[in-house]
């Protein structure tokens, strides 16, 4: 197990959908999957650790991104592995939670993927009607709107193919 994939979200419905699809690939999975939950030892996180052997759990703030991505890799690092994929989706949603947010923390997320080298990214996203339209189709939907200001982040970002960041 030398890639670890960073999962945002794992405790939702996204997150925990997106690992159990990993877990389903292969037994064991070949990754190491960091589940990033805001509280390691609430009930839903420690289901998911239970799944098993190849999930960790990495507690962390979606509002800061910097501590998350140090805890990661040092999870990553403890395990053999390398932090190579990044799984991200954000609520806009909850106690806390806004559309500004939600948006600020997926740009946040990108950069701290940069940085850390990461070689894939996937953002949880909508459609907008397919990949021609898309990019000029904000509709009239806040959340999506939102959600297009990431992914041109996302691809401006890495548009030069400086990084070799991966995305989808």
């Amino acid at each position: 197990m030398s890639r670890a994939i960073l999962v945002t979200g794992a405790t939702g419905f996204q997150g925990s959908a997106v690992i159990d699809a990993l877990l389903a690939q292969e037994t064991p999975s070949p990754f190491l999957i960091l589940a990033a939950t805001r509280n390691a030892r609430s009930p839903a996180a420690t289901r998911l650790a239970a799944k098993s052997p190849q999930v960790k759990l990495v507690e962390g703030d979606m509002n800061q991104t910097k501590q998350l991505f140090t805890a990661a890799k040092s999870a990553a690092s403890a395990a053999g592995a390398t932090l190579w994929g990044v799984y991200s989706v954000q609520v806009f949603h909850g106690k806390g939670a806004s559309l500004e947010g939600e948006t600020a923390q997926a740009k946040a997320v990108v950069d701290e993927a940069l940085a850390a080298g990461v070689e894939f990214f996937v953002y949880g996203s909508v459609e907008r009607g397919g990949d021609e339209r898309s990019w000029d189709n904000p509709t009239g939907v806040p959340h999506f709107r939102g959600k297009l200001d990431a992914e041109r982040s996302l691809r401006d970002k890495t548009a030069d193919g400086a990084s070799g960041m991966r995305w989808t």
